[in-house]
């Protein structure tokens, strides 16, 4: 089982994580780490690293991913290298060598960085911004699905300080009532 890991940042503010998918569940994905926490985020953070009794030990668990991960793409390109059969397939395999380390050594750092962040394993982060992501797309899908005239581009978004959604149509969106659902209010911009 090979174990992906995909960085991931909303629209709906300026927070970044990664999560793992696996190659045999693809559209099964886990939490992975919290990279970033935005302003509007930033009272769930777990302020300090003594308050978490197992940062250490998550922090090794994952970086193990981290370092197998390393590992398989230094054997990827020694698998390729030998079965390049044309002089010219294995110049170019072999030119590759040092973005190949540069890049693996980028991605170590880059973890060992996050990992050193007190709320890199603030999974409840994960889920509160994913679940305002979920609500604002649903919210936009079934004003959507009300009114299929609507574009995208029809269609802005906000939260005030509570978080709560606005949506926002375009002053020529022409819209019949809907339905207000999933307590987000509806505006027209001009």
């Amino acid at each position: 089982m090979t174990i992906n890991i995909t960085t991931w940042g909303p629209d709906t503010c300026s927070c970044e994580f990664s999560y793992t998918t696996d190659d045999e569940n693809p559209n099964n994905s886990t939490f992975y780490a919290v990279h970033n926490v935005c302003p509007h985020h930033a009272h769930l953070a777990t302020p300090h690293l003594a308050k978490k009794a197992d940062h250490m030990a998550k922090t090794q668990t994952k970086m193990t991913h981290i370092h197998t991960a390393i590992q398989r793409n230094v054997e990827q390109h020694q698998q390729a290298l030998a079965r390049a059969t044309r002089r010219t397939h294995r110049q170019d395999l072999e030119a590759l060598e040092p973005t190949i380390h540069q890049h693996n050594a980028k991605v170590k750092m880059m973890f060992e960085d996050i990992f050193g962040e007190p709320f890199a394993h603030d999974e409840h982060i994960y889920k509160a911004v994913l679940a305002e992501n979920q609500t604002k797309n649903i919210a936009i899908g079934h004003l959507i699905e009300q009114n299929p005239h609507l574009k995208h581009e029809d269609i802005t978004f906000s939260h005030d300080k509570a978080r709560k959604l606005t949506l926002h149509l375009t002053k020529d969106a022409e819209t019949k009532p809907t339905e207000q659902k999933f307590g987000v209010t509806i505006r027209r911009v001009g």
